[in-house]
């Protein structure tokens, strides 16, 4: 598999930097890290050209999630509080991080 990270750290001066030292940190593996900004719909901007081959997203925010889905992707949600209102047959909720582990395998 190709592993891309798109976060939205782009707030952050080093978010790349933080990101891919938590990464590595946690032994997570990646080919790539994309940064984006908080606000934008840039997250589905990258993934879009690609959509129909990602095999695994996970995602917290609520706008995000409704994007990936008008997209036709399957999404990993972990259960919080900000996103338990949104229902989709293409929305997979999760409890813990572990649990997606799993959902890949």
């Amino acid at each position: 598999y190709y592993i891309n990270i798109v976060t939205a750290r782009g707030w952050h001066v080093r978010g790349y930097d933080l990101t891919v030292e938590w990464l590595r940190n946690y032994k997570i593996p990646f080919d790539c890290v994309d940064i984006v900004s908080m606000n934008d719909k840039s997250k589905i901007n990258i993934i879009a050209p690609y959509a129909d081959r990602v095999k695994f997203c996970l995602e917290d925010n609520i706008s995000h999630v409704k994007d990936f889905i008008k997209a036709g992707m399957l999404v990993t949600v972990p259960a919080k509080p900000w996103n338990d209102t949104i229902q989709h047959r293409n929305i997979n909720r999760i409890s813990f991080l572990t649990q997606a582990i799993d959902l890949i395998s």
